[in-house]
Formats: C-alpha cells, structure tokens, sequence
C-alpha cells in the first residue's frame, strides 16, 4: 500500500482535532461538509461592497481561485510557483516536515479557507462592519473563533496509496513516488530537504486513523530560518 518507505506530513489546527481522531484525515472535509467554501462565498460579498481598497485587492484574485476551487497557472518570477492550486478536494500532504509547518504557519486556524474567511471576518470588524452569519453557513462557529488562538496539530502519515496521489498540477502520480524514493537515497543531504520541503501533494482518499501519528506542534522562529527548531507532543 505505502509508497515504499516515505513518511509524508500534514499540518492543521486543534479546531479540527476532534474530528480527525475521530475520522482521520479526509473522510471529513470541512470545506463542503462544514460549508467553508459556502462561507467565504459569503463574506466575500460583504468585503466587495465594504472592503473597496488596497486591502480588498490584495485578497480578490486569490479569494476568487479559492472560491470557485480553481487551478491557475500564473509567472513563477511574481508568485515563487508556476501554479496556484485551490482545488480542495483532498488532503494536502509533503514530504517535508518543515514544509507541512510553514504551511500551518501561514494558516493558523488550520484550513486555507477558514483563515481566509477569519481574515476577512476580522478586517470587516476593523472597518466596523458586523457580519451577521447564516446560522447554516456557520457550522464553524466563526464568532467563537474569534476569541479562540489556535494550537498547530502536526501529523505524520504512515501509510499511503500512491494510486491516490496528485502533484500541483493535478496530475496522477500512481508509480512515481518509488521512483522518486530511489533516487533520493543517491542525492545529498540538501538536495534532498530542498526537494522534500518544495514538494507537495494531494491525496483524494480518506486516511485511516490506524495511519497517522498525530502530536501538538510547538516551535521556535519561523521555518524558514536556518536554525528553526520544532517539538512535538504525542497526543494519539
């Protein structure tokens, strides 16, 4: 089942905790089955009309990819990437410990669009807008949120099928992955973080709590220092 011996990492938040120990990771998707998406749909309108600044236009053009769960290929010299992938259909996981860290550092409350919607929700607020939320949009519970400070969740997933697995461009990789573990036992030491750590995929099947560790994540600087370090604390 596992693509040879590769270990591959995810990171979100304790809001989601529950849920996974439950379930593991991807049976439950929060953006459909917690109506996210539908969410940021919504408060998105409000930032149209309320939010007609630099601010808004920051935000716009990746909202809009989140929203409408889109792949766009755009100029690697302005993004860093040569696809910007918002299709959130599965589970996002790296090869990279560091990789999987930087991403929950950037969202905090452990879902892309989640953070998305708080930091709309918060800018509003800033401008003194009061969002007032469908009761069937906010199955989240965006106003307690509010006063929550997410903890990061890291997670170590043990077991893989690689007929599961997209890359970036949602391209299959059903083969692939033993190829790539074959050739970086033959590379150096930082050839083989830098590839890990830039390396993303998604996988569309649920994982099974039996394969997964899952641990509080506590660090120190952030992840892309040289002597960024990390501690875990085993909570499955």
């Amino acid at each position: 089942m596992n693509a040879g011996n590769l270990t591959y990492y995810h990171c979100t938040s304790d809001i989601f905790l529950d849920s996974i120990l439950e379930n593991g990771l991807g049976k439950i998707n929060p953006n459909f089955d917690l109506k996210l998406l539908d969410l940021l749909n919504f408060v998105f309108e409000i930032a149209k009309i309320e939010m007609n600044d630099e601010t808004f236009e920051s935000l716009a053009f990746s909202t809009e990819l989140m929203i409408n769960q889109e792949i766009k290929y755009v100029d690697k010299s302005i993004y860093g990437v040569d696809v910007l992938n918002f299709k959130h259909d599965g589970v996002f996981l790296s090869l990279g410990d560091r990789a999987a860290i930087t991403h929950s550092h950037h969202t905090k409350y452990g879902s892309e669009i989640l953070t998305r919607v708080m930091l709309i929700v918060n800018q509003l607020r800033q401008k003194g807008v009061r969002v007032c939320i469908p009761a069937e949009l906010n199955q989240i519970d965006v106003e307690s949120l509010l006063l929550h400070k997410p903890k990061p969740i890291f997670i170590k997933v043990l077991a893989v099928d690689d007929k599961y697995l997209y890359n970036q461009h949602d391209r299959p990789l059903a083969g692939t992955m033993r190829f790539i573990e074959e050739k970086l036992k033959t590379t150096s030491d930082k050839v083989k973080f830098a590839f890990n750590n830039t390396s993303v995929y998604k996988y569309i099947k649920p994982i099974l709590v039996k394969n997964i560790e899952v641990y509080y994540l506590d660090y120190d600087g952030h992840p892309i220092d040289d002597d960024f370090e990390y501690y875990l604390t085993r909570i499955n």
